[in-house]
């Protein structure tokens, strides 16, 4: 490491300093970034709330306006700069989980039919009900405005055997929930949803025996694989009410931010925002459920596989925000206690991404518990010991004999 470092009190932070330490783990805090600039007034008010005191790189601290150039943008400043004069808003739940889960059930099963209706359409080659697609998309956008919590925690708990029903359900929900955090429009937003939930389509026209394969694909199977792209669109464009937006969704939500993608190998900006933002959801939800060639990843290794791949797959800024909407454990994730009770975690806390709050399921017995326990670990800091509570781990789906549909007993 270079400079000289220097531990100074969190209430005496200057602009173009460079934060190289915490006094408290970077996972609790916002800052995805291990190592920073303070260059916004947001950064240091985070920094004065969170910690008492902070490391400062002196050799790689700047001085005067150089503290603000150079610093690395936010997705919302991607946004901006990509679409001048488009109005991001900061979202805020307007419904507590507990208010939104009820309407969000009842959507969500209208939602599941709506999806296989129009998949079974486009197997035939029949013409699409654009207007109830339409308006299952816009319930389902209006109640991850409102709270996307719920929608996430039954994207998590309710998943199906038919993965391309399953996955197309999935990419719209996370596509959604990133929209929100990036401030954009709800119109904007319920098209990114459209299109992620139509993005591939054109695969019911993949034989399953291919779909299915255990092993990787060969060169020539990947590249047949490949022309669902061109089957997806050839079938939209003879829809009528389907967006430009949407078009470009489907045709570039495989490419690559590094251009190892396809059809085309467009490279960054090449690639149309909303592509950017669909294409994040489709590699998260596609890695956390089950596969016929490879086990699920937990939602917390899910997350940790796209900041991993952040600059080479995906836009740096988009993933940090994508992380930033669904937190370090997901709605949805299974995780163990240090007090050996397990739950699932049912809402996240932005600024303190390792305290969510949880509902029980098992006590540190690994007993069922019947009636309906909730932890909040922002404000329950120890058990019944006196002993730090804490998340020690995220558990795999049907850990310790649970199902799905234990949470919602």
């Amino acid at each position: 490491m270079s400079g000289r470092f220097v531990s100074i009190p969190a209430r005496d932070l200057q602009f173009g300093m460079f934060v190289a330490e915490l006094d408290r783990p970077w996972l609790e805090t916002p800052f995805l970034v291990q190592g920073f600039v303070v260059s916004e007034p947001e950064q240091r008010k985070l920094l004065m709330e969170l910690c008492n005191k902070v490391t400062i790189d002196t050799g790689k601290s700047q001085q005067g306006s150089a503290a603000r150039k150079g610093r690395k943008i936010s997705g919302r400043e991607a946004i901006l700069r990509e679409t001048p004069g488009k109005r991001l808003d900061i979202y805020k739940d307007t419904r507590s989980f507990d208010q939104e889960i009820v309407s969000a059930t009842e959507m969500y099963e209208s939602y599941e039919a709506t999806v296989k209706s129009f998949y079974e359409d486009f197997r035939r080659n029949k013409a699409i009900n654009i207007k109830d697609v339409n308006e299952t998309v816009n319930n389902l956008v209006d109640s991850i405005v409102r709270n996307p919590d719920a929608c996430m925690l039954l994207r998590q708990m309710r998943r199906k055997s038919d993965y391309l029903h399953d996955h197309a359900m999935g990419m719209s929900i996370w596509s959604a929930a990133l929209g929100r955090q990036l401030g954009l429009p709800p119109e904007d937003i319920k098209q990114i949803a459209f299109g992620a939930l139509v993005a591939d389509a054109g695969t019911v026209h993949i034989s399953n025996d291919l779909l299915n394969k255990p092993a990787k694909l060969t060169e020539s199977e990947f590249k047949y694989v490949q022309r669902h792209v061109d089957k997806s669109l050839e079938i939209l464009h003879q829809t009528n009410g389907i967006d430009k937006q949407i078009l470009e969704i489907v045709q570039c939500h495989h490419e690559r931010f590094d251009g190892s993608g396809y059809p085309q190998g467009l490279v960054g900006s090449q690639i149309p925002i909303f592509a950017r933002i669909v294409s994040i959801a489709d590699c998260y939800d596609a890695v956390t459920t089950k596969r016929p060639y490879a086990p699920p990843l937990t939602p917390s290794e899910g997350v940790t596989l796209l900041y991993d791949l952040r600059d080479k797959d995906f836009q740096s800024e988009l993933v940090e925000e994508f992380i930033q909407a669904i937190g370090i454990y997901p709605v949805g994730t299974m995780v163990e206690l240090s007090s050996g009770e397990v739950g699932t975690v049912i809402a996240e806390y932005r600024r303190r991404r390792l305290r969510p709050k949880i509902l029980l399921l098992l006590d540190s017995e690994k007993r069922p518990i019947k009636s309906r326990q909730y932890v909040n670990l922002l404000k329950t800091t120890h058990d019944s010991e006196g002993k730090p509570l804490d998340i020690v781990r995220a558990l795999e789906p049907g850990a310790y004999g649970l199902a799905d549909d234990d949470i919602f007993a």
